[in-house]
């Protein structure tokens, strides 16, 4: 009878532990990173959706976007860090008012949170003079009468400490990101710097507007540092916008926060595809205008041309044409927007797809259609 009795007492044990590992096993963890994105007047409504969607990136993040309202109604207060991104840094700055600029002092430098601008973001945080910016990087913008210099894809190298905060290059002469008229930066006083830039820019980005030669090369293009109790980085590029490189954006915001980085993918992790520069200068631009005209305008094979040919170039501002090319009558289109929106790694294409998937009436289209979405959806750790 004994025997029997501790029989089962162990059966009831075990199944005791089997619910409670179920139970442990069922229970999600909750992203513990909250960042947003500064959507205010002077924010580029495309820079905005790159950097909510590169940031998603990473699975600690939960990712919002905030207003120049939502911070005077308190909302910092329910974040961990900031984006400022890029657009105009000076009509950011005007939205959020003498108001928003206090509380974004607040929450950085008082409460020690952190803060990411990314080109006119950047432009933002540096201490120009005669320029309305939150002085936090002891650095200010040079040649600002040629600020709209050009853009394209354009080279940097790594400081040594560059190397070690981003491994993944660390054995590369130089990689490439994408670059937009990003401020052209040097220290306001040369002998006491305490910012400290970990990359810069290789290319001479001197493509229009009549701007010099020799201004962006070995200026600062990555660099960091600290406010008050907060920390901030700055990227004068558009990681966020570049295939293989939008996981940057992420590392950057853990720095930011003192958090240990992670290690992303390799269908995220994608330095190999750049093998050069593409500069847009006049003859490129033309390129580009004469595909945006093909892509309204041409016939079927002329889109599927046209796509290719701006997914090669890296075109900065394909992604504005991109959704009306998914949404094209012919199938041929439809699917070369679909490889070109997974190469892109424009993740903000996933209900588009999702869509025009669910109306595809040809079941091979479908299918393909749907790779492209199940690629785009493994991004996201979907």
């Amino acid at each position: 009878m004994k025997r029997l009795l501790c029989i089962a007492a162990l059966i009831i044990a075990g199944v005791g532990c089997q619910n409670a590992d179920t139970t442990k096993q069922s229970v999600a963890i909750e992203p513990s990173i909250r960042v947003a994105v500064f959507h205010g007047n002077g924010g580029s409504s495309g820079c905005i959706i790159d950097a909510v969607e590169s940031l998603k990136i990473d699975p600690d993040m939960t990712v919002s976007t905030i207003t120049a309202d939502d911070i005077l109604n308190g909302k910092l207060d329910q974040l961990d860090a900031l984006i400022i991104p890029g657009g105009s840094g000076s009509r950011q700055y005007a939205d959020l008012g003498e108001l928003g600029v206090e509380q974004i002092n607040r929450f950085v430098k008082e409460q020690g949170k952190g803060i990411v601008g990314l080109c006119a973001g950047s432009y933002f945080l540096t201490s120009t003079p005669d320029y309305v910016c939150m002085g936090y990087a002891d650095f200010q913008a040079t040649d600002i009468a040629h600020d709209e210099r050009g853009n394209g894809t354009i080279a940097f190298e790594l400081k040594k400490a560059g190397r070690a905060f981003f491994p993944e290059l660390k054995d590369r002469p130089v990689a490439y990101i994408h670059y937009y008229e990003g401020p052209v930066l040097i220290p306001v006083d040369p002998d006491n710097v305490h910012a400290e830039v970990i990359g810069t820019m290789v290319s001479d980005v001197h493509l229009k507007n009549d701007a010099p030669a020799g201004m962006t090369p070995g200026k600062p293009f990555f660099l960091r540092g600290t406010a008050g109790n907060g920390r901030y980085f700055m990227a004068i590029g558009h990681p966020e916008n570049t295939p293989g490189m939008r996981w940057i954006l992420p590392r950057m915001v853990r720095w930011t926060l003192k958090q240990e980085p992670i290690s992303y993918s390799a269908r995220v992790v994608r330095p190999d595809i750049y093998s050069g520069e593409i500069l847009f200068d006049a003859e490129r631009r033309k390129q580009q205008a004469d595909m945006f005209d093909r892509l309204i305008y041409g016939t079927p094979a002329e889109k599927v041309k046209a796509i290719e040919t701006l997914v090669n170039i890296k075109s900065f501002s394909f992604r504005d044409y991109l959704p009306g090319m998914l949404r094209d009558g012919s199938p041929d289109v439809r699917l070369a927007a679909a490889r070109a929106a997974l190469e892109l790694e424009r993740t903000e294409r996933i209900p588009d797809l999702e869509t025009i998937i669910r109306l595809e009436p040809d079941v091979k289209v479908k299918a393909q259609l749907q790779q492209s979405l199940n690629g785009l959806k493994q991004i996201l750790g979907k």
